[in-house]
């Protein structure tokens, strides 16, 4: 009952009558006429109050939502709220207010790696098996023994069919060229020979239709820098003008340590993949982590300094060394291992792996590292250093103002790797 008490009728004198009854009362002759121009004038009412109805009809139509009956929109029941109305509050209260999608740490970033001759058939890579790859870098090419033209390593049989598989799967290809540093430092001083040399690696990417190319070009010195600028510049103009990539593989270096100009490079190139990787090689002075979290970190932020840090790529190792200690009592040597070797070989020496922390001889923190030792048949210790999940993974922060990561090499990582790096 409404407040106050209840409703009291209202005189009918009071209530204005509806169109609807004006136009019965005409047509009924309740309304009276006086001569031919009263009846004139009434026709021309009656006329005006059906176009006014008609009108009203429509709109009311419009108005109506396709998938509500018309009659929801005008027909008011005692609550003051139209049902339909009421039926959207009712959808709105009960619809779960929208989660906002997490942001990954890789999000928007180039993610992948190379592939050596034969692990290229593993389709994983390019079918999305693993964490969406975007770029891969196959070691297809190296540069001749003439300094100019491409050599081809292995059949095209695989080239053919990455390509095609990369190529349906969106993933940029950039295929690496490596070559002898002998060979590439003449040609790089050779300025005939770098032109032509460009003209071979614009003939390879316009021919198998490649996303662009990968230059490792290593173990180059200072001399070589200004020829090495002058190199790079020119093939990136050329690459550039054809709408295609250009990047470049670098050693890990850290300030004046660095043979080659990083500040040129980086105006040059699209992306420069730095190789936070070999800190222990193959031949080193005692075993250790091929990639210490605290050297990685310096090695990244001179290259922010230098090549820019939209242009950087962190380049991590996946691999290990089984180091013995030459029999001179010099360095000891090693020999590389997948992490498939890691894992065969754990089972047959039936070791137990450990974890190193803390600093090095050199004060950088060296993060947490898997390592093992095992004596061999003729009684020589070996000591094994290698990356497993863990031990990659404390090393992607590091690429959170980066262009991407890159991983050397693809299929031969701790592969869990891979669902590990979809939770950061």
């Amino acid at each position: 009952m409404p407040e106050g008490g209840p409703l009291q009728p209202v005189s009918s004198s009071l209530i204005r009558p509806s169109r609807r009854q004006v136009l019965a009362e005409l047509l009924d002759g309740s309304y009276s006429s006086h001569g031919v121009l009263s009846g004139f004038v009434l026709l021309l009412i009656m006329l005006g109050l059906l176009i006014t109805i008609s009108r009203s009809n429509q709109v009311a139509l419009a108005d109506a939502p396709a998938t509500e009956p018309v009659y929801a929109q005008v027909v008011r029941p005692q609550g003051g709220i139209l049902p339909s109305v009421a039926a959207r509050i009712r959808a709105a209260a009960a619809k779960p207010a929208a989660v906002p999608h997490p942001v990954h740490l890789l999000d928007g970033k180039i993610v992948g790696g190379w592939l050596i001759n034969g692990t290229e058939q593993d389709n994983g890579y390019l079918t999305g098996r693993f964490y969406p790859i975007n770029t891969l870098s196959p070691f297809w090419y190296e540069m001749a023994a003439d300094g100019i033209s491409i050599s081809q390593k292995g059949s095209a049989g695989p080239i053919q069919q990455v390509t095609s598989l990369a190529q349906s799967s969106h993933i940029q290809l950039l295929p690496a060229v490596s070559g002898d540093p002998n060979i590439i430092s003449v040609t790089l001083h050779d300025a005939g020979k770098r032109s032509q040399h460009i003209q071979a690696l614009m003939a390879l990417v316009d021919s198998q239709h490649f996303d662009g190319i990968d230059i490792d070009y290593e173990q180059l010195q200072s001399d070589d820098a200004p020829y090495y600028n002058a190199f790079i510049t020119a093939l990136a103009d050329a690459l550039h003008k054809d709408h295609k990539l250009l990047s470049v593989a670098l050693e890990a270096r850290i300030g004046n340590t660095v043979a080659l100009d990083w500040p040129t490079i980086g105006q040059a190139v699209d992306r420069a993949e730095v190789m936070v990787y070999d800190y222990h090689s193959k031949n080193t002075g005692h075993p250790g982590p091929i990639g210490p979290v605290g050297w990685l970190n310096d090695v990244v932020a001179y290259a922010k300094k230098t090549l820019g840090a939209k242009k950087t790529v962190l380049a991590v190792g996946t691999y290990g060394y089984d180091w013995v200690p030459s029999a001179d009592g010099g360095n000891y040597q090693g020999s590389g291992l997948t992490f498939a070797d890691v894992q065969a070989l754990l089972a047959e020496q039936k070791a137990t792996v450990k974890r190193a922390s803390g600093a090095d001889d050199r004060g950088f923190d060296v993060g947490t590292v898997p390592n093992f030792t095992y004596p061999d048949a003729s009684g020589v210790t070996h000591s094994v250093w290698f990356e497993d999940v863990d031990s990659i993974l404390q090393k992607v922060p590091a690429t959170k103002d980066l262009a991407g990561i890159y991983f050397w090499r693809l299929a031969s990582e701790d592969q869990s790797v891979w669902s590990k790096l979809k939770e950061l």
